[in-house]
């Protein structure tokens, strides 16, 4: 790649990462995680002026999507230290938007993790781990006035309520859901 050519760290960093979700969108899971850790291995390598690592923001994607595709793996465990890392960092850099991703990604995490596929029954208490963190993103987009994002941990909150059993909570949820899409004009997203 040219980055490499002119020694540009970051356009080798960027570089690596597109080529990991190239390899990903194409299910090529193994070869994307070997170029996820090259580049997550530069990025926590290279220092910015105080000698912390430069980059924080693509060093949380990068944590992020390593943790993604651990999952896709069916790695999950693996994938959650990963989820941890980002959140770490996110939470130490005051990065509240990705916070709340990895808050909502946790949460995916522990709701797949929750459904006993040999009994076909859920797990209540990793569901209810689930719906705290659905919640914990939800309070993040409040805090940020950011209904765009509300949405997926409505919606996602609904789910596992419906789940749990909790049909009264799922419909509070509904309307709840249903009231930001009316004050966006949003109806048609529902």
């Amino acid at each position: 790649a040219l980055s490499e050519r002119i020694s540009f760290l970051r356009g080798i960093i960027v570089s690596k990462y597109n080529m990991a979700i190239i390899f990903q969108d194409e299910g090529k899971y193994k070869d994307a995680l070997e170029k996820f850790l090259d580049a997550l291995k530069l990025s926590e390598s290279s220092q910015n002026r105080n000698g912390e690592p430069a980059g924080d923001s693509l060093i949380i994607q990068i944590y992020n999507s390593v943790a993604n595709n651990f999952s896709l793996q069916e790695r999950r465990d693996e994938g959650l230290l990963y989820y941890n890392k980002a959140l770490e960092m996110a939470r130490k850099k005051g990065m509240k938007k990705f916070e709340a991703t990895i808050l909502g990604n946790i949460g995916n995490f522990y709701y797949y993790k929750s459904y006993d596929f040999a009994n076909d029954k859920w797990d209540t208490a990793g569901l209810n781990k689930t719906i705290k963190y659905f919640y914990d993103e939800l309070k993040l987009h409040r805090e940020q006035n950011d209904t765009s994002q509300m949405l997926s941990p409505l919606l996602n909150s609904t789910l596992v309520q419906i789940e749990l059993g909790n049909t009264n909570g799922a419909l509070d949820t509904l309307w709840k859901l249903e009231t930001i899409c009316l004050l966006r004009n949003d109806i048609g997203n529902l």
